[in-house]
């Protein structure tokens, strides 16, 4: 133990940690410093797996310590420790927020006050200017995500109850003839049995999503937005980047068409008619990676790519045999 550890011995877990580590982030992260000096206020936690496993002996040994780990993921048990770190800090910030409380309550003895200097701090906080964007996005501020992977806090944010028409019903799902969208999870299309390991290991992240092609049928979901702003459509990223074989991405040329009805009166009696719905063009660059954002023409732009504020339906008729996945829809 050096001197300047000595030193560290009787403090906070806090600040033992902190003064360990602060050199930590520059050395592992140090591509993320231009971005970390400008939004310091973004809070960002890092924790790398690059030596996990050299430690996987020490103390008491476990056996299935490296159970469910590669070099650049932990085990199971490592998942947990990590949760239970970063819980351990996040309470102990707590602690420290509600022994400040007390203290300023011994001093200002009156509630309302004391709530009332709260107020003003967070405002002040919430008022702080941003720097200007490093680079430009698509997607809107207090976007709505609606996907159904797995886990999500927004139970409201479901991508399948957005759907008004051409998902095969659950009890379908496992009739192959059933006409529709099939709605499962990505792995069930690669690897069935890593699933189900997956389920038994204690897993909880899953990535559910939509597929069809040119048998399934229209597929329509409920895009109505209270806010202007673009329209986003994703696939999940596949394995390593790539989709998996008889799989294209929904954007390239000849795999689907994409619709949008605008002004629907009544969104659950839904019928698509392809002349009542304006026919979408699909924009996919490098930067976007796993998605498209949608543009269609009007009068006065032939490549408008902001839809009004209104009750519309996004309709997708899948035109080829090969097979186009739908996993998040994003609006404004």
């Amino acid at each position: 133990m050096d001197p300047s550890e000595k030193e560290l011995l009787d403090s906070t877990p806090l600040q033992l940690v902190s003064e360990l580590n602060k050199d930590e982030f520059h050395r592992v992260f140090g591509q993320f410093d231009p971005y970390t000096r400008l939004y310091h206020f973004s809070g960002v936690q890092t924790f790398h797996h690059l030596s996990h496993d050299k430690y996987a002996c020490l103390g008491p040994y476990i056996p299935t310590w490296m159970k469910g780990a590669a070099s650049w993921h932990p085990s199971i048990i490592g998942h947990r420790l990590r949760a239970s770190h970063h819980a351990y800090f996040w309470l102990l910030i707590w602690i420290d927020a509600i022994d400040t409380i007390i203290d300023s309550l011994s001093k200002h003895h009156n509630l309302d006050v004391f709530l009332k200097h709260i107020s003003n701090h967070l405002e002040k906080l919430g008022h702080v200017k941003l720097e200007t964007p490093i680079h430009e996005s698509i997607f809107p501020d207090n976007a709505k995500c609606y996907t159904d992977y797995e886990p999500r806090m927004v139970r409201e944010s479901s991508l399948k109850s957005k759907v008004i028409h051409g998902l095969i019903s659950s009890d379908q799902e496992a009739n192959a003839d059933a006409k529709g969208w099939k709605f499962l999870i990505y792995e069930m299309i690669v690897k069935p049995e890593l699933v189900a390991n997956s389920y038994r290991q204690g897993y909880h992240d899953f990535k559910h999503l939509m597929y069809g092609d040119e048998s399934s049928g229209p597929l329509s979901i409920d895009a109505s937005t209270d806010r202007a702003g673009p329209i986003i459509l994703c696939e999940t990223p596949g394995i390593w980047g790539s989709l998996p074989g008889g799989f294209q991405h929904f954007w390239t040329e000849g795999v689907a068409d994409v619709f949008v009805t605008f002004d629907v009166k009544d969104i659950k009696s839904f019928v698509f008619q392809p002349k009542q719905a304006k026919k979408m063009q699909l924009y996919h660059e490098k930067e976007l990676e796993i998605c498209a954002q949608l543009f269609y023409s009007t009068d006065e732009n032939p490549k408008e790519k902001i839809f009004p504020v209104g009750s519309h339906v996004l309709t997708i008729a899948a035109k080829s045999t090969t097979k186009m996945i739908l996993a998040w829809m994003i609006t404004a």
